[in-house]
């Protein structure tokens, strides 16, 4: 004979007894956990990307000539480098600020192998840091050359 056990219902869930729930706090743990982690990998990622994301990119043009004499230009439309001889050393120098705290990072692209006399650096709020530029003469024929360097300004976090 095939005996069955009853199984009963408990009368606050109409769930059966013989099986095992999670309670209601241990769910509203999970859930919460869950939204902890949710709320923290966001952060970590905004942070990440807001790090890694200039506020402001500057570009400024800078020439030069290679030419038979040293000449010079101190105009300050752009970084004019002025002109020289093969193997002499053009030099200029520009002060630089930010209105917030920031990481600076300088790349150049163009004719010839500028220098820069700081890159990747820290600057605070409305400090001025003194930049010196410089170029040895490349080997090209007699002529004006030029190119772009750009300042980008990452947060400082």
């Amino acid at each position: 004979m095939n005996k069955r056990t009853k199984k009963t219902k408990s009368p606050s869930t109409g769930r059966n007894n013989s099986k095992k729930s999670i309670s209601f706090m241990n769910k509203l743990l999970i859930v919460f956990a869950v939204v902890a982690i949710l709320l923290l990998a966001f952060a970590i990622t905004k942070t990440l990307i807001a790090k890694n994301t200039p506020f402001e990119v500057r570009n400024m043009p800078y020439d030069f000539r290679v030419k038979n004499n040293i000449g010079f230009n101190a105009d300050t439309d752009i970084l004019h480098l002025g002109g020289g001889m093969l193997g002499s050393t053009l030099i200029r120098d520009m002060s630089l600020s930010s209105p917030r705290d920031s990481i600076v990072k300088i790349s150049f692209e163009g004719d010839g192998d500028l220098h820069v006399s700081a890159n990747d650096f820290v600057l605070l709020k409305n400090e001025s840091k003194l930049l010196t530029f410089s170029m040895v003469v490349p080997n090209l024929p007699l002529g004006n050359y030029s190119g772009m360097v750009t300042f980008k300004f990452y947060p400082l976090i």
